[in-house]
């Protein structure tokens, strides 16, 4: 496991985010995963967590997301990169 993947799992156990906001993907389309009006494809590993309206996580913030996108009811969704 790379460091950063490390610290991306460390970070969603600090947050306290439950399993219903975050994930893992390997692949696919975002319009089709994440109900995305634009589909963009996402090539490799994801780890994603949906973003609340009140979006204050600490450590979270202190990494910058691979891509972002939106639902189509506007819930931001961050998406890093694991490999």
């Amino acid at each position: 496991m790379e460091q950063r993947t490390f610290n991306l799992l460390d970070i969603v156990c600090r947050e306290g985010l439950g399993n219903d906001v975050w994930g893992v993907v390997d692949g696919g389309d975002t319009k089709h995963l994440f109900g995305c009006q634009d589909g963009q494809e996402l090539n490799g590993m994801f780890l994603y967590v949906y973003i609340d309206e009140e979006g204050q996580y600490p450590y979270l913030d202190r990494f910058d997301a691979d891509l972002t996108v939106n639902s189509e009811d506007g819930v931001e969704i961050r998406l890093y990169q694991l490999r």
